[in-house]
């Protein structure tokens, strides 16, 4: 891994995980320094809103531009609060899945979330936001306002171009974690679900947040005054737009478990193929009159214990949720809806399906 992947000097103390991507970098920023990643989210809303501030006044704060500052400041709180949970699942991985395992996700992570393709994602979604609101129609006349509102929309993109990106390194990790013949699953954990219910409670806040900031884009798109009229393309366009974020959540929630799920499908398989083998084999061994009584009892103990096991596999689930990150996650996708309900109400309203 280069210093342009790990963004470490030479002389620096290697980190473990060696995720330092170039927005952590940004101000000298090191794990765990909230301060320093809330006061870059707030500066990117603030940049934004000055600027557009100073083509259209005192309109920032009657129209929804102050809400954009918004949003893109809690994008940006969110996608330091993502990689700082991504870090902590880097580092889980490899102290559970050993040095072959844990060297192919950081090599899987690391090469997908390089300063080159961040930046790539970044420019391409803040285009493409750019290109959504043209066609929308953009909120303001004057060009000078709409160049301004258009280096929000970009600005906006950029950031969520971060978490689309974020979410396919994930994907794509823990897919090539799930298929390495060397990480063991273990149906006696605490947790389950085969001791994967780390990675689930991981996948929550990936879910979450993007659901946040999606509902927070929905909320400014439905409130926004588009200029670009009600043709019946464009309404479905903004419908497309709207749905992509929550539509994401699901991804960034369901999508990494998937390998996970058909992993711990095909160990249960295998494992419930070899408990039945061995108790088929205890259970001839306990019908074989020769054996003396206390040769009877082991073996029923050992059938009891063997039994015991079965049970236990029975009941691992084979998602990487536990019920606790289920419930969690319906309860914020419901207050999540919930709230911007009475938004998306209004705009169906005057936006119906013709």
């Amino acid at each position: 891994m280069n210093k342009a992947q790990t963004g470490r000097d030479a002389n620096e103390e290697p980190r473990s995980d060696g995720l330092w991507p170039f927005y952590e970098r940004l101000l000298r920023r090191r794990p765990g320094d909230v301060l320093r990643g809330i006061f870059v989210a707030f500066a990117l809303g603030l940049g934004f809103l000055g600027v557009h501030y100073a083509s259209v006044g005192a309109r920032v704060f009657e129209d929804s531009s102050w809400f954009l500052a918004f949003v893109i400041a809690i994008a940006a709180i969110c996608i330091y609060y993502a990689t700082d949970t991504l870090r902590s699942l880097c580092h889980d991985i490899v102290t559970r899945a050993g040095a072959r395992t844990g060297r192919i996700y950081m090599d899987s992570v690391s090469g997908i979330l390089s300063d080159r393709r961040l930046f790539f994602s970044g420019l391409l979604f803040g285009g493409v936001n750019c290109v959504f609101g043209s066609v929308f129609g953009l909120p303001y006349r004057d060009a000078i306002a709409q160049s301004t509102v258009l280096f929000g929309y970009f600005v906006a993109g950029f950031v969520c171009g971060l978490a689309v990106l974020g979410v396919y390194a994930i994907l794509v990790a823990i897919k090539e974690v799930a298929q390495d013949d060397d990480y063991s699953f273990d149906f006696a954990a605490p947790d389950g679900c085969g001791g994967t219910a780390y990675v689930g409670d991981a996948l929550l806040v990936f879910g979450s947040v993007t659901l946040l900031v999606g509902v927070f884009i929905s909320i400014y798109i439905l409130e926004t005054e588009w200029l670009g009229g009600h043709e019946w393309w464009r309404v479905k366009l903004q419908y497309v737009w709207v749905a992509f974020p929550y539509l994401l959540s699901l991804i960034a929630f369901l999508a990494p478990a998937w390998p996970l799920h058909k992993a711990l499908e095909e160990y249960k398989v295998r494992e419930e193929s070899a408990m039945k083998r061995q108790i088929g084999e205890v259970r001839a061994q306990i019908q074989d009159k020769t054996n003396d009584a206390a040769r009877q009892k082991e073996l029923r103990e050992l059938m009891l214990f063997q039994q015991t096991l079965r049970l236990q596999l029975y009941k691992m689930r084979t998602w990487p949720f536990d019920l606790d990150t289920q419930m969690k996650y319906c309860a914020v996708a419901g207050a999540n809806v919930a709230g911007s309900w009475a938004t998306v109400s209004k705009w169906l309203r005057g936006h119906p399906f013709t």
